[in-house]
C-alpha cells in the first residue's frame, strides 16, 4: 500500500523503482532497522549512478549532434 501512495509523489513517482526496491529487500532478507538502512543507502547510491550516467549519456549526445 505504501509503494501505491508514494506514486502520488511526483519525485517518488516512479513505481516500477519502488517495486524493484522492495524486491531487493525482500531478497536480502532485510530483518532489522540496520539491515534496512544498508539496502536504502545502497539503492540512493545506484539511483544516484543511475541519474548520472543518463545525464552524461544526454551530455554526450548532445556534443555529437
Amino acid at each position: 500500500m505504501g509503494i501505491i501512495l508514494v506514486a502520488r509523489v511526483p519525485f517518488l513517482g516512479f513505481v516500477a523503482g519502488a517495486f524493484a526496491g522492495a524486491g531487493v529487500a525482500w531478497g536480502l532478507r532485510v530483518n532489522t532497522f540496520q539491515e534496512g538502512i544498508q539496502v536504502g543507502i545502497a539503492l540512493v547510491v545506484g539511483a544516484l549512478v543511475g541519474f548520472l550516467a543518463e545525464r552524461l549519456a544526454g551530455a554526450v549526445a548532445a556534443r555529437r549532434a
